[in-house]
């Protein structure tokens, strides 16, 4: 299990690195596409959608995939204005009720609720990572949601293991604790503050050190958020992983639980409290 773990973990991280450091927007597009794609699929069995309400996944992946377009067009035409997400999610819950009237007895309102909910949660939350990539310092700040996400969940593991006494919310993660969370949010702003340092240094940015500890900070309590958000969710449906795609880390929803809230945060911060500049 641990050398199934680190192997996927290397070569995952290594895949990132490769797609990040890509000057070509479209290896992104088409990575990003791919995840929400697995990640809608992971989230949908596990509200048995492909075995009770097939109809349900097929709105559902409409919907991702209209929002994927959007974000991937925006590249093009310059610019995304809200109301073409405000119409195809319109469009999407509209489908859905009507739906639900039509299978009145079969589909409740659970069900729509559920499948809206999920495709907003992955589809387009995942999407800002496109949007980031699109931005004119795009290209160093599609980094941000990775670094908040990933490294500083691994600086939450190791003071946890290191320093944790004090457990966080057991009902929902029994194995997470206070220092591990403290620990998450220093190793946020740690690797922000590096990372800051290094495009200032090797890419000559200009860069605003307290909005990057601002970001860092509230970024990765976000991030654990995230995490703790999807783990309420596999214990309501008595799952342990979503999938089984990555051995040792579960589905694409247990390795990007944390990027899916994280992503949308940073394109919305950067662009309200610029790092740059």
């Amino acid at each position: 299990m641990l050398k199934d773990r680190l192997i996927i973990g290397i070569g995952g991280g290594a895949l990132a690195c490769l797609v990040l450091l890509s000057p070509y927007n479209a290896f992104l597009w088409i990575i990003v596409s791919a995840i929400v794609i697995i990640a809608l699929t992971e989230l949908y069995s596990t509200l048995g959608y492909f075995k009770n309400n097939i109809p349900l996944t097929i709105f559902g992946y409409a919907a991702g995939v209209a929002i994927l377009l959007s974000c991937i067009t925006f590249n093009f035409a310059g610019k995304i204005t809200p109301q073409a997400w405000i119409l195809t999610l319109i469009a999407y819950l509209g489908v859905l009720m009507i739906y639900m009237v039509l299978t009145h007895g079969k589909t409740t309102f659970a069900d729509v609720s559920s499948s809206f909910v999920s495709t907003v949660y992955a589809g387009l939350s995942l999407s800002h990572l496109i949007l980031i990539r699109n931005l004119p310092e795009g290209y160093f700040l599609i980094w941000a949601p990775v670094i908040i996400a990933w490294l500083s969940d691994t600086m939450a593991y190791t003071f946890g293991m290191l320093f944790g006494k004090h457990k966080l919310i057991p009902a929902v993660s029994p194995k997470k604790t206070v220092e591990g969370a403290i620990g998450g949010v220093l190793g946020g702003i740690v690797f922000m503050v590096i990372f800051g340092i290094i495009c200032a240094l090797f890419a000559g940015k200009s860069v605003n050190y307290i909005n990057v500890i601002i970001l860092g900070a509230l970024g990765s309590v976000l991030s654990q958020f995230g995490d703790l958000a999807a783990s309420c969710i596999k214990r309501e449906y008595n799952i342990k992983d979503f999938g089984n795609l990555l051995p040792g880390h579960g589905g694409i929803v247990d390795r990007f639980d944390s990027v899916i809230v994280v992503a949308p945060f940073v394109y919305y911060f950067i662009t309200l409290f610029p790092i740059f500049g």
